[in-house]
């Protein structure tokens, strides 16, 4: 268990309440993404005056939920619980949590199908289950998709189109696809090949890709489901001779650093992002509600949601000159409080703001 104690009181001149929360990472704890979003997490804390405990899950479904109920269990668990359905693992957590008490955020993704049925929506079933701050993963498969079509059109080159999809298990894996196929339905003179499934790592995109190369050799689209993947396939793709910008276009999801450097070498196209700042974003509504300033009062109500942003070549040097990918405390997370900020129109989490 990772956690972050910090003393509730005045920063940056602002009067905040004492303020626990947990947040079940499902995540490896050697894992690009997810650390980051710890990482993320940690410096919201910090800005936020909140005492922030981390378990992670090892990307076991078993194993999330055991850590999970066990750090619920202790004698005061603090006050909020934060809690992602990654490869559908959240309903037990919520349970023991609302057990607890605690008020509850489900995060990154949500119920669907008979948990829905279950667990209802937020303050249908449950008082405590407070609400969900989600990414939209449909509209991220779809601008992956439409980014990558749109690079193969300047290029000139013909729209034959191949999928690398994580764990399609974990409902964002689910979305994206939808996504990819909403982008490329009804595009004159576009062919959809196979998508398949990995284990979201850059040794399974390049398994994947080799066989969707040799499959598909007339293959000018990768469309991947996260960074990894996306590497894994630049990879095969730099092995067998393809010229990444010019005949093939290969694009993925995370900002991950090594995607970003791909991105200014040329090699990769885009990168969507910014959900693993999703963290960082719910402890800012979950301070406002702390506070006595319910997010269900503004747009977007009690499932919110935070768009992805495209990192590529026309934006990329901005991020790297503003954020380095290590020291998260340059988001001034206090900035997008409407508790401090005295606003009342939606929250804006988007790429744009968070450059501005």
């Amino acid at each position: 268990m990772a956690s972050l104690a910090l003393s509730p009181g005045l920063v940056r001149g602002a009067a905040f309440r004492p303020m626990r929360a947990i947040f079940v990472n499902p995540g490896r704890s050697n894992e690009d993404f997810w650390v980051s979003v710890s990482a993320v997490m940690r410096a919201a804390a910090a800005d936020l005056a909140i005492h922030l405990d981390i378990v992670y899950g090892e990307r076991s479904v078993l194993y999330t939920q055991q850590v999970a109920l066990e750090r619920i269990a202790v004698a005061e668990p603090g006050d909020y619980l934060l809690v992602g359905n990654e490869q559908h693992s959240a309903g037990p957590i919520l349970e023991a949590g609302l057990a607890r008490a605690l008020r509850c955020l489900i995060v990154f993704n949500g119920f669907v199908g008979d948990e829905v049925a279950r667990y209802g929506g937020p303050r249908q079933k449950f008082p405590n289950f407070l609400g969900e701050l989600l990414a939209d993963n449909v509209a991220a498969g779809s601008e992956i998709a439409r980014g990558l079509i749109a690079a193969a059109k300047r290029a000139g080159a013909p729209l034959h189109v191949v999928g690398i999809n994580g764990n399609v298990e974990t409902p964002a894996a689910a979305d994206r696809e939808i996504g990819l196929r909403q982008a490329t339905a009804g595009i004159a003179g576009l062919t959809l090949g196979q998508v398949l499934t990995s284990d979201w790592t850059r040794e399974e995109g390049r398994q994947r890709a080799a066989g969707l190369l040799d499959r598909y050799p007339e293959t000018s689209i990768v469309w991947c489901a996260n960074d990894p993947i996306a590497l894994g396939a630049l990879d095969v793709a730099l092995q067998r001779g393809r010229r990444p910008g010019r005949d093939i276009f290969i694009g993925g999801l995370n900002w991950s650093s090594d995607a970003i450097a791909a991105i200014q070498s040329g090699h990769l196209e885009l990168s969507l992002g910014g959900h693993f700042l999703l963290g960082g974003w719910a402890l800012v509504l979950l301070r406002d509600y702390h506070e006595g300033l319910d997010f269900a009062e503004v747009p977007g109500g009690l499932s919110q949601s935070v768009p992805f942003g495209a990192l590529d070549r026309s934006n990329i040097d901005s991020w790297v000159g503003r954020y380095d990918g290590s020291d998260w405390s340059a988001i001034r997370f206090q900035r997008f409080s409407h508790y401090l900020s005295g606003a009342r129109g939606p929250y804006d989490f988007s790429l744009p703001a968070v450059l501005g």
